[in-house]
């Protein structure tokens, strides 16, 4: 073994706590360094073995697949929640609103995914979709003229709250994206510091993001009506992520047999993924 091993991240954001961890963790085995670098492709990066360890988000390491390299540990997911920001004062959460924005509201949204539970709270909302980086927070609500944008945990991190509204949306109001801030540690499949890595696996994550990016495939770009369907069960969308942590292959693979072909309703799709978890148990 090097006594030095190269980790390698990708230009896209991965959170400084995360890399941090991973650092931390490997240079606990007697010995070992650890030397980062960013790179524009890791997973290219390691094919070509100029690195010795890729750090990516699942859902790049799902639909990147090579015989010659595997996943040898999924990390403790980040936090996932989507938020509401505001300028100070403006948000005032309901039970029958709790994202909190004034009716008639020009809201700004990261995804397209947030747009569809947002109007089912607050129907007069304008939605405005941000395409690309959104940046500073602030500045994009005063350069898009907006009440309030909808950003993801990650994004809103560091920026200081004290002066501004945030309200983190729970999963059942707003269902996060599919794995989303969840980064595993890709390596050779024969790699001698193999065991190191499989040390690193956070199991529930694992399976947690495993079951969502099965399911995102049974149900692809409709995956937004599951937060349309929380709004209509009592425990709704967290009940099926509580559910997903805890779904072994053997289940997962039955819901989707018992799912089948399904209308392409987006809410009957939600639906019909709900009843199969009732028919087969949940955990």
């Amino acid at each position: 073994m090097s006594d030095v091993l190269t980790l390698a991240l990708g230009p896209a954001d991965v959170p400084q706590a995360c890399v941090a961890w991973v650092v931390d963790r490997l240079q606990e085995s007697p010995g070992l360094g650890v030397r980062t670098i960013v790179t524009a492709d890791p997973i290219d990066a390691l094919l070509g073995k100029k690195i010795d360890v890729a750090l990516v988000d699942a859902f790049t390491a799902k639909t990147t697949t090579h015989s010659e390299t595997i996943v040898a540990a999924t990390l403790p997911r980040h936090p996932a929640r989507d938020q509401v920001f505001a300028q100070q004062g403006v948000l005032h959460p309901t039970d029958a609103n709790p994202f909190g924005v004034p009716s008639g509201a020009r809201v700004g949204v990261s995804s397209r995914r947030q747009a569809g539970p947002l109007l089912a709270c607050c129907e007069q909302t304008e939605i405005v979709v941000i395409d690309g980086a959104v940046g500073n927070p602030q500045e994009s609500i005063l350069d898009h003229g907006l009440h309030a944008l909808i950003l993801t945990e990650q994004q809103l991190e560091d920026l200081d709250s004290s002066q501004v509204d945030i309200i983190s949306m729970p999963p059942e109001v707003l269902l996060p994206a599919p794995a989303h801030a969840t980064f595993v540690l890709m390596a050779h499949a024969n790699a001698p510091y193999l065991e190191i890595l499989l040390g690193l696996d956070d199991p529930s994550t694992s399976r947690c993001s495993a079951a969502e990016l099965e399911l995102l495939n049974l149900v692809g770009p409709r995956w937004p009506a599951l937060g349309y369907l929380a709004q209509e069960t009592s425990d709704g969308a967290i009940r099926l992520l509580a559910s997903l942590s805890y779904l072994e292959e053997d289940l997962r693979s039955a819901t989707v047999t018992k799912v089948g072909a399904v209308t392409p309703d987006p809410l009957a799709t939600a639906r019909a993924c709900f009843a199969a978890f009732e028919e087969i148990g949940m955990r």
